[in-house]
């Protein structure tokens, strides 16, 4: 699980460095503009907004912040996103324990298989004694 400390972190980066990783901005004013990588174009519409932290595409509709942006992006889901950003921008996270509560904790290992890995594990005992 990723700490909300380092999600809060992530979120307030510069935006437009965050998106500048993928695709090319130009100021315009306040804002940054380019080309919107969701859709084709000719004339730039996306928009990224520094003092707000998001980005919108006035083409296509697509809309919100760096990590959603990420996640888009790649086609990824959050936790890959939140990994991705924290590698370019030098954010350490945590390591992650690789135990059944950590499986657990994260949905990989539900409760009802747990169980049977637990069954199993005990009937391979059995069988041995």
């Amino acid at each position: 699980m990723i700490p909300q400390q380092i999600i809060d972190e992530i979120l307030n980066l510069d935006i437009t460095e965050v998106i500048g990783r993928y695709i090319k901005l130009t100021r315009k004013g306040t804002n940054y503009q380019g080309s919107c990588p969701f859709h084709q174009e000719k004339t730039p519409s996306f928009s990224v907004s520094l003092s707000k932290g998001i980005y919108k595409c006035f083409g296509c509709g697509k809309s919100g912040n760096a990590i959603g942006f990420v996640m888009e992006f790649k086609k990824t889901d959050f936790i890959t996103a939140v990994k991705a950003i924290a590698g370019d921008h030098n954010i350490i996270l945590p390591q992650e324990e690789n135990s059944k509560d950590a499986l657990k904790d994260h949905g990989i290992l539900k409760p009802t298989k747990m169980k049977v890995v637990n069954m199993l594990s005990g009937s391979k005992s059995n069988l041995k004694n």
